[in-house]
């Protein structure tokens, strides 16, 4: 039976910070718990990339059909990475598909493109069924679509328009948008500057939850802090030893021996823009890291909003905002 835990931060990812035991100091922001735990039993949600169709078994072939094997081309060039080896344009183009899923392929990702997909909707219904004149040519176009008639009056569904629709989202805008965005974004990184960090033994790169972090330039705010905008630093630890700094520029790749400062700023950012689990191989650092990143808390709420700016019949205009967490510097 195909498996029903799908790992957001895959188990071979996670196993790249484990400690000689195999194992993740775990930080748990909301239950405020460290434990010592196997990566695959962190960072999970069930059926998280299954398709729920109406009358017919779950599909979970997105899981064991796309994503697995994308983890399995990856595990080896992540192992390859090394100072003077070179990457071929093959396995560059599957690592940055790789980080690109590293943003889209997480919950929170999933509750933002399914909210902007409800109010949205919501917004469309409106103004199709304003009147009975607009309903009419609504259901029309409906019945010519579907080739069969539709069985709804006009003036009812006005009626229950106006009373208020909530529109829930299926599955299927997630998992379409989860491939889609990330293509668009690995596309992006073809013209970035990668700089692998290379961290001291003694200092360790931690891994979080939400582990793909963007860093807005020193004293700007930025509403939807992204990665191809000038200014911003991105970071996305690698392994124990290799972080991927990633900024707008034209497209290198290198590798930079950093000090630990350094690894402890990273560190802090990670952490920061987790969403509930911090992971390391190191507890004292792992505890160090959690509570100078103001961590030591559960953040409630969506690190996302939709509002709607402007709403009649003619038109509305909805504006998706990304707050971003408290980064460092």
């Amino acid at each position: 039976m195909p498996a029903k835990k799908h790992h957001y931060v895959p188990v071979f990812y996670q196993k790249e910070f484990a400690d000689a035991e195999g194992l993740l100091w775990v930080y748990d922001r909301k239950l405020k718990t460290y434990k010592h735990l196997h990566p695959r039993v962190v960072c999970f949600t069930e059926d998280l990339y299954t398709v729920r169709p109406d009358n017919a078994p779950r599909d979970r072939r997105i899981e064991t059909d796309i994503l697995s094997p994308i983890e399995s081309d990856t595990a080896p060039i992540i192992r390859k990475l090394a100072p003077g080896v070179a990457l071929s344009e093959e396995e560059t183009a599957k690592l940055a598909f790789f980080i690109a899923l590293q943003r889209t392929r997480l919950p929170s990702f999933g509750r933002a493109i399914s909210k902007a997909y409800e109010v949205n909707m919501e917004q469309a219904m409106r103004m199709q069924f304003a009147n009975v004149d607009r309903a009419t040519a609504t259901l029309n176009e409906l019945a010519t679509w579907s080739g069969e008639p539709v069985e709804l009056e006009p003036a009812s569904m006005v009626k229950a328009v106006n009373r208020g629709i909530n529109i829930t989202a299926t599955e299927r805008p997630f998992l379409e948008n989860m491939f889609e965005m990330a293509t668009r974004f690995a596309g992006w990184m073809g013209r970035a500057d990668w700089s692998f960090l290379l961290a001291p033994t003694t200092h360790p790169f931690i891994l979080c939850d939400h582990p793909f972090t963007s860093v807005p330039p020193e004293g700007v705010a930025l509403d939807g802090v992204g990665p191809g905008l000038p200014g911003v630093v991105s970071y996305l630890p690698i392994t124990k030893r290799l972080c991927l700094k990633l900024y707008y520029g034209q497209f290198a790749m290198k590798f930079l021996d950093i000090d630990s400062l350094y690894v402890r700023l990273v560190n802090r950012n990670v952490a920061a823009n987790s969403e509930r689990f911090i992971m390391g191989s190191d507890k004292q650092q792992l505890a160090d890291i959690v509570v100078s990143s103001g961590s030591t808390g559960y953040e409630a709420g969506e690190r996302f909003s939709v509002d709607v700016l402007m709403s009649n019949e003619m038109k509305a205009l909805v504006k998706f905002s990304f707050s971003p967490r408290a980064l460092f510097v």
